[in-house]
């Protein structure tokens, strides 16, 4: 996966959604189903997604997806690092926290 195709996947997937699920989303342990559940209730219980109401479960199927093809070409860290250098500030924060955790 080149660059490009990296911020281009990221972007539909979310900076700060990528940067909070990373440890989830590179865990293999943690099911696809699993994961895509914890993903609906959480926007539902924080007002994200559409109108506030939580993503859709096919926005969740594709952000769970589109997550573990980044980790799947080994492109997780760099992923981290360029929301690292975002302008998103919860995000940032995010991102840095995870490379701090790896030892990043």
């Amino acid at each position: 996966m080149n660059d490009a195709k990296l911020s281009e996947i990221l972007y539909s997937i979310g900076h700060e959604v990528f940067a909070e699920y990373y440890r989830d989303l590179s865990d293999q342990s943690f099911s696809r189903a699993a994961l895509i559940e914890r993903l609906l209730t959480d926007s539902r219980n924080a007002g994200r997604g559409r109108n506030g109401g939580g993503y859709t479960i096919g926005t969740c199927r594709s952000k769970v997806s589109h997550g573990r093809r980044i980790i799947r070409a080994g492109r997780g860290v760099d992923a981290l690092r360029l929301i690292a250098d975002s302008t998103n500030e919860r995000a940032r924060e995010r991102a840095l926290a995870q490379l701090r955790a790896m030892g990043e």
